[in-house]
């Protein structure tokens, strides 16, 4: 299932996703398309992936091959480190689905500091991968404090 699509602009768009069950708002301004998701609670193991898979939609529009292979590659391992999490979680393993949240959360750092340091992709792009990973990580982060179960 392919998220992104028909949605207009969007290799320009400034992709935020906040966590829970939304309701979508586009708004539209030459020549982005900033589509935003309401949250209704707090963040899911869903939701996360949800992010994430956003993120890798919004990846397209870095252009450049080589690193458009490595952070598509760093944000499949992330999906993947929470798809695990999630498992172990419904298998009542919390330290170990926390371990695999916290292996999650390190692969978007190098997803942000990769972005980051490409002077090469547009700043308008830049800026919103990295605000799109950082509302992520933020997720994330509360995830992890939330199925820690102290």
């Amino acid at each position: 299932m392919n998220i992104m699509r028909g949605i207009p602009g969007f290799a320009a768009a400034a992709v935020l996703l906040l966590a829970g069950q939304a309701a979508a708002q586009t708004t539209t301004t030459s020549p982005t398309t900033t589509t935003t998701l309401a949250t209704s609670g707090p963040p899911t193991f869903e939701s996360v992936g949800a992010s994430i898979d956003v993120l890798t939609g919004a990846t397209a529009s870095v252009g450049r091959e080589p690193l458009q292979t490595t952070l598509l590659h760093t944000l499949s391992r992330a999906k993947s480190k929470v798809d695990r999490a999630e498992q172990l979680f419904n298998a009542g393993k919390r330290r170990q689905a926390n371990s695999q949240l916290r292996r999650a959360s390190r692969q978007l750092i190098a997803f942000t500091h990769s972005i980051a340091t490409q002077r090469s992709v547009s700043a308008a792009i830049r800026a919103s991968l990295l605000a799109s990973a950082k509302q992520t990580r933020a997720d994330l982060q509360t995830l992890i404090t939330t199925t820690a179960g102290h």
